[in-house]
Order: C-alpha cells, then sequence, then structure tokens
C-alpha cells in the first residue's frame, strides 16, 4: 500500500459508520534499518517499536514507500476515535500460491532456487520469510481478536541463515494472538509441490511427486 492508497482507504472507511477496525498490511521493511548502529549483524532484535529510519525516497525507496504508508496510517488512525488500526507486518512470504502466475517475487525466487540458478552463489546473509497462510489466518485474528485493536505485529520465520540475518522478533503475535507458524519445512514443501503440479518449476524429485500423485489418486478412489 502507498501513501496516496493510505489516504484512500481511511476515507471510505469514514464513509461507512459500520467499521470498526481497519487492518493494514503493511511489511518488515519499515521495520528494519532503523538506525546505522542496528544494521550491523548480531546487534539488534527488531520488534513492533522499531522504524526504518534509512529509507529515503533515494535509498531503498520500497522501504521508505512502506514506511511512510504505515505512518501515515498511525497519524490519520490516531485524528478519531471510531475505529481502531491493526498493522502487520510480515517479512518475505512463501507457501502455496492460489494462481499459476510467476510475476510475484515469492515464486521468482523459489524458480531460481529450484532450477539452480543461485548456484555457487553463497551470500553472506539470510532470509526471514513466513507462510502465505499464516500471513491470512493473521489478518483473520487481527479483524478479530479482542487484543489486536491499535497493534502493530511482526510475522516472520527465518527460511536460511548464511552467516546473519535481520533478528524480528515475532514472539508478541503467538504469546497475545494465538498464532502459530507453519514449519519452514512444510512451507518449502507444499510450496514446491504446487508450483510443480502447475508446470511452473521442475519437481526436484520427479519419482516422490509420482509417487504422491499416484497415492492422491489412490485415496480419492
Amino acid at each position: 500500500m502507498t501513501p496516496l492508497h493510505t489516504h484512500a482507504v481511511p476515507a471510505a472507511v469514514e464513509r461507512s459508520p459500520s467499521v470498526r477496525r481497519v487492518v493494514l498490511t503493511s511489511s518488515v521493511a519499515a521495520v528494519m534499518c532503523s538506525t546505522p548502529a542496528k544494521c550491523r549483524p548480531g546487534v539488534h532484535r527488531y520488534d513492533e517499536s522499531d522504524w526504518n529510519g534509512l529509507a529515503s525516497e533515494s535509498v531503498l525507496p520500497y522501504c521508505y514507500s512502506k514506511t511512510a504508508a504505515e505512518r501515515k496510517a498511525w497519524e490519520l488512525a490516531g485524528k478519531q476515535d471510531r475505529w481502531t488500526l491493526v498493522t502487520l507486518c510480515p517479512s518475505l512470504v512463501l507457501g502455496p500460491p492460489l494462481s499459476g502466475r510467476t510475476d510475484s517475487e515469492s515464486v521468482a525466487l523459489i524458480r531460481r532456487m529450484v532450477g539452480g540458478e543461485m548456484y555457487p552463489a553463497a551470500p553472506y546473509g539470510g532470509i526471514s520469510t513466513v507462510d502465505v497462510r499464516d500471513v491470512a489466518a493473521a489478518h483473520c485474528l487481527a479483524m478479530l481478536h479482542p487484543a489486536a485493536k491499535g497493534r502493530r505485529t511482526i510475522l516472520q520465520y527465518t527460511l536460511y541463515t548464511l552467516g546473519y540475518v535481520n533478528v524480528m522478533d515475532s514472539g508478541k503475535v503467538q504469546r497475545e494472538l494465538g498464532l502459530r507458524f507453519t514449519p519452514l519445512a512444510v512451507t518449502m514443501r507444499d510450496m514446491i509441490e504446487d508450483l510443480a503440479a502447475r508446470g511452473i518449476v521442475r519437481h526436484p524429485k520427479p519419482s516422490a511427486a509420482i509417487a504422491g500423485v499416484a497415492a492422491a489418486q489412490r485415496g480419492g478412489s
């Protein structure tokens, strides 16, 4: 969501008196890189109190747009008391897609990984991710759970670490809202199986895929 959309949504809410809560999908891009010192590996554990303070229109513009949009949403929410705001800050979202589209960064990343296009690259870094089904569940909790109102929540699960990764504290959503994150192995398995079934990637273990299809067919007969 851009700052322009952030203006449009509250305007629509103001025309709908029945609305009592607004859930905004932000990003961990609005959380990390809060200060130069905190960006150093192993220095800081990010939580909901952190804001990206380094991004600008010319440096990390994507992060800047996410930060500006979320800050504007909180500003608008603070000017009234009829509806409450909840913002969710997911990391890289992975998991089985709803369609066969291939123009998302998540699908592109897995295509490169499964296709061996990233070998032998081993960057000194890491990727934080979250299952798309957990993001959907978090949106439902954010809309309905009494404890969610007026909250900012990080959604992340570590994909892999090669040297370091920005550590995000997502314990609050687990403790207070009861969300349980899907294990990474399940996320990756389900996504690759789905993409392979759609012909978007070549299955890394064709024999396992054939056996799985046969088992599914037996179960449905």
